[in-house]
């Protein structure tokens, strides 16, 4: 189940509708990483609404992040570092790689010290 849509929405409909998700048996769900909206409801708030939602269920959901590699890695790596700390997670179940389109881009993420490595 993708989240993005619930980034705008009251906290009492984040957690409910992520609360009932789980009881209709769905466990996997998709975090989109911020650096991809400048919208002021993507901001910092909208993604606390969502670990507020998911406190005392990681261990029963899949969590994905989606990395933008064509932004600069310190970048991925903040916005990384941001979705681990307001899911309250250490780890992420699955690590989408996404907009790797050229061979520059691809270099750096398998290159030495580039996303794969971190």
């Amino acid at each position: 189940m993708g989240l993005e849509y619930l980034l705008d929405k009251e906290e009492n409909v984040v957690v409910d509708t992520i609360k009932t998700s789980i009881e209709s048996g769905v466990n996997y769900f998709d975090c989109l990483s911020k650096l991809r909206y400048s919208e002021a409801s993507h901001t910092n708030e909208g993604y606390l609404k969502l670990g507020k939602a998911l406190a005392g269920l990681r261990d029963e959901v899949y969590l994905s992040f989606l990395a933008f590699v064509d932004k600069p890695l310190s970048y991925v790596q903040a916005d990384f570092e941001f979705y681990l700390r307001v899911l309250n997670t250490g780890h992420t179940d699955v690590f989408i790689l996404a907009c790797c389109d050229k061979a520059v881009e691809y270099e750096a993420v398998t290159g030495s010290g580039g996303l794969l490595d971190y």
